[in-house]
């Protein structure tokens, strides 16, 4: 699953306590610019929590301008990864949020 919110990239950072309590309780932070390796090559996920009430990973990809549709698809390669390499058989799939400073109508219409 992925959830597009439109959110500044800094506002967010400052405030993340914030931000993780109005989205729910459990989270643990994993890490940030989590580096992932695939065939060789390195890939980093901007934020990483796990929910213990939900049984999951929360991946969180800040962006700076509007959301576009590789952003998408990356995030999906992230889902993927975690979810054939990370997650346990007794834990749900992840999830993903991307977090955008700037509103794309056409996309964000999408979901």
């Amino acid at each position: 699953m992925i959830i597009p919110i439109l959110v500044g990239q800094h506002p967010i950072i400052g405030q993340l306590q914030y931000f993780l309590l109005k989205i729910g309780k459990g989270f643990s932070f994993v890490g940030r610019q989590k580096r992932i390796t695939i065939a060789n090559r390195h890939y980093y996920i901007d934020l990483v929590f796990y929910n213990r009430l939900l049984r999951c990973f929360v991946l969180i990809d800040l962006k700076t301008g509007e959301l576009d549709h590789s952003d998408i698809g990356q995030m999906n390669f992230y889902l993927n990864y975690f979810k054939e390499n990370e997650k346990h058989e007794d834990e749900n799939e992840p999830i993903g949020l991307i977090l955008c400073a700037k509103k794309d109508d056409i996309l964000q219409s999408m979901f």
